[in-house]
């Protein structure tokens, strides 16, 4: 009978052993899933200085040629929306000097 209870308390600390390892990774992996939640957000993106460019119907627009067809889009900002109408000439980006 001791021996019984024995090997029941040994199976019993190596089960909760292995809840314990199980719990903690679980853990982890929701720690990192939160943090890569958060890097994706939309808010967190577009507070890094990104925008969403909308049609006049709302939908996104993912190509120079769509936006150049839309002619007039929204920009979705970090601190809100801008209507922009765009022109067809080549764009250049600005170097840092000249904003």
């Amino acid at each position: 009978m001791a021996a019984a209870a024995q090997h029941c308390n040994a199976l019993f600390a190596s089960i909760t052993a292995a809840v314990r390892t199980r719990l903690a990774a679980a853990e982890s992996a929701l720690v990192r899933s939160e943090a890569h939640l958060a890097e994706t957000d939309l808010a967190a993106v577009l507070g890094r200085g990104f925008a969403l460019v909308l049609d006049a119907d709302g939908h996104l627009i993912r190509s120079q040629a769509a936006a150049l067809h839309a002619g007039r889009v929204t920009l979705m900002l970090a601190d809100g929306l801008v209507t922009a109408v765009l022109e067809t000439s080549p764009a250049t980006i600005p170097r840092k000097h000249d904003r």
